[in-house]
């Protein structure tokens, strides 16, 4: 062997290589570098796991805002309900004492031609059919 060649020492088709003067400095700097290497492994592994943490706080943050949100309408919502159920209600008798004046005038206009004609059971009858659908249209 040449005093300045490089040799290969470890039969590694040349990864190691020995520095004339320097024996085992090679080997020194790959260990340095390989703890570099697992302290930023290390690191990143941290900070990925923290990431993780604050995403999962936040989601859970959120998750009770909303929740805290809800509870706060729910009054507000049963309120409404209520109210809108209290108009039904109320337009239905509405519609209910209408339906039951037009009855009442149905009725009354009949017995006023009734009275006044003083006419058989079956002319009776027939004019009570008439004025309710003349009432109707």
């Amino acid at each position: 062997m040449e005093a300045g060649a490089a040799t290969d020492q470890a039969g590694d088709g040349g990864a190691h290589r020995a520095h004339p003067g320097r024996p085992g400095r090679c080997c020194e700097r790959q260990g340095e570098a390989e703890e570099l290497r697992a302290s930023y492994d290390s690191r990143i592994a941290e900070a990925n796991a923290e990431a993780a943490r604050i995403i999962e706080e936040a989601r859970a943050a959120a998750e009770a805002v909303r929740q805290e949100r809800l509870a706060a309408i729910e009054p507000e919502i049963a309120e409404r309900r209520a109210q809108a159920e209290a108009d039904i209600e109320a337009a239905r008798e509405r519609a209910m004492a209408e339906v039951r004046s037009d009855i009442t005038s149905i009725a009354v206009g009949a017995a006023e031609q009734v009275v006044r004609a003083s006419i058989d059971e079956a002319a009776h009858a027939q004019l009570i059919e008439d004025y309710i659908e003349r009432v109707g249209n």
